[in-house]
């Protein structure tokens, strides 16, 4: 009987551990793909941020460059033929030039001259540059701008390329033997394919040109105080604030003055009238 219980305990603890290892091993093994799944996910979230960064670094190669300068002078004349002079050495053309003298009663303040120049890309910052170091100008602001617009050139290629299809088969079709009727739909649907894709092409030449050129605004003012004085301190600020209010109110008074000068003719005359008038009220007075 003892031996029976002895075999019988031997036999349920074996299936007992039998059992128990099999569970381990099947969670061992369910566990295991679990965790490459988990180590998978990971690096596939390493892998998404590293591709945003990048993405986010990525720019487009249809970029239009323009900028717009803003300089005083005193020797006006001389500083016109300057940029001329740099604008043939940079291959640069005049696409727009407006010149014209700022007067008032009496007396000249000064010229000025705006104009809308158009050079090659690689050229836009060494003409600039070289306008910098040209000791009589005298910068009063730059602005430097960059419009990436090689999404609207990719789109209208796409664009372009789906039109030719369709107006290759309209023009296949058109071989085809058709009623009259079907043959002038075809003629009329050709003719707005070839429009719309002309208008896309064309687009797309000016975003070229933009690109291939860049484009400069200048504006050159004639002063007989131009300087390139340091604004960012306080102290600096206000001991130029000071010069300018002295120098202000000396152009003023000149100005003034210059006016009456101009305004004497008039001056006497009302004189003489009030005097004429005086005497008459006196005499009419006794």
């Amino acid at each position: 009987m003892k031996n029976k219980q002895k075999v019988f305990f031997i036999l349920f603890f074996s299936i007992l551990f039998f059992i128990s290892a099999c569970s381990s091993k099947e969670h061992t093994d369910q566990s295991a793909p679990m965790d490459m799944a988990s180590e998978e996910f990971v690096n596939e979230d390493d892998a998404g941020i590293e591709n945003t960064e990048n993405a986010d670094l990525d720019l487009g190669d249809k970029i239009i460059k323009t900028a717009s300068l803003t300089y005083e002078t005193v020797q006006f004349d001389e500083t016109v033929n300057f940029v001329h002079e740099q604008m043939d050495e940079f291959q640069a053309q005049i696409e727009h030039s407006s010149r014209t003298t700022n007067s008032s009663f009496g007396g000249e303040d000064g010229e000025s001259i705006q104009m809308t120049i158009r050079l090659p890309k690689e050229q836009l910052e060494p003409f600039i540059e070289r306008l910098n170091n040209y000791d009589p100008l005298y910068v009063q602001s730059q602005e430097i701008g960059r419009s990436d617009v090689t999404k609207a050139f990719r789109d209208n290629e796409t664009r372009i390329n789906v039109l030719k299809e369709e107006e290759d088969a309209l023009r296949d079709m058109l071989q085809e033997q058709g009623s009259l009727e079907e043959i002038l739909q075809i003629r009329t649907r050709l003719s707005e394919v070839i429009s719309e894709r002309e208008i896309y092409e064309e687009e797309n030449q000016n975003y070229q040109e933009q690109i291939e050129f860049s484009t400069i605004y200048l504006n050159i003012q004639q002063t007989d105080r131009a300087s390139d004085r340091d604004v960012s301190g306080f102290w600096d600020r206000l001991v130029n604030a000071f010069g300018d209010s002295f120098y202000r109110f000396i152009q003023v008074m000149q100005q003034l003055f210059i006016n009456l000068v101009y305004l004497l003719p008039y001056l006497v005359i009302l004189l003489i009238v009030g005097a004429i008038a005086y005497f008459i009220r006196r005499r009419i007075r006794h």
